[in-house]
């Protein structure tokens, strides 16, 4: 259970718990959070705490260092919990949520014949949007907070791709778009491109995402038997 422990000094809109972060034009207000472990300075320390504001930390110290430091703001207490920086999944295919259960028992090649292959062709982009936003928001949920999406459903273009940036920017994780490239002939169709194509539309792709603070891409060829 977490309790909020006010400071001497707390400021009268410390109570305003639970209220997004810049929302009605304010300013993101300071929170001090302590916890009985926490990852900072490359170790886990007991009993530590740490000072954020919006998203951003701002430092990490014992809790009476954090309370000197910034005495206008409440301390919040996480109790018996570990808080760690957000994790890295280095290697998704965000649609395959979709197949969850779907062929559990078999090989891999006659997973990938049977289910994979079959099921992908039926996907139109919605569908593909909603896959992404299930399996980004498992991944939030799970303490994810960065995602390498390798991904192939390109029909010959970028317009599915950007259905799955579209679904990163909503759920607000920061997204690698590793755009694949099959010119393998057993492959789906949609999944195939020539070289050629995959370079143009790659970089495309690459300037469309061009300064944009959650998302970006990176080319992908996808195996030996693939590209």
């Amino acid at each position: 259970m977490r309790n909020e422990t006010p400071l001497p000094a707390a400021s009268p809109g410390a109570s305003d718990r639970g209220t997004p972060s810049g929302v009605h034009g304010r300013k993101p207000r300071v929170r001090i959070v302590r916890a009985e472990l926490v990852f900072a300075e490359d170790r886990w320390r007991r009993r530590h705490a740490f000072a954020m504001e919006g998203g951003a930390i701002l430092a990490t110290g014992a809790p009476e260092e954090l309370a000197r430091r910034f005495p206008d703001h409440p301390l919040e207490d996480w109790g018996d919990v570990a808080v760690l920086p957000g994790c890295v999944n280095a290697h998704d295919h965000s649609f395959q949520v979709l197949l969850r259960g779907l062929g559990d028992d078999l090989a891999f090649h006659r997973w990938r014949d049977r289910v994979l292959y079959p099921f992908s062709e039926r996907l139109d982009r919605d569908g593909i949007r909603a896959g992404a936003l299930l399996d980004l928001a498992e991944l939030a949920r799970a303490g994810v907070t960065a995602v390498v999406d390798f991904f192939y459903l390109h029909d010959r273009g970028n317009r599915n791709d950007l259905a799955v940036v579209e679904a990163a920017r909503e759920i607000g994780i920061r997204l690698v778009l590793a755009r694949s490239m099959y010119d393998w002939a057993g492959a789906p169709a949609r999944y195939r491109e020539t070289p050629e194509e995959a370079v143009r539309n790659f970089r495309l792709l690459h300037e469309e995402l061009r300064g944009d603070p959650l998302a970006t891409c990176q080319p992908a060829p996808h195996s030996i038997h693939g590209a």
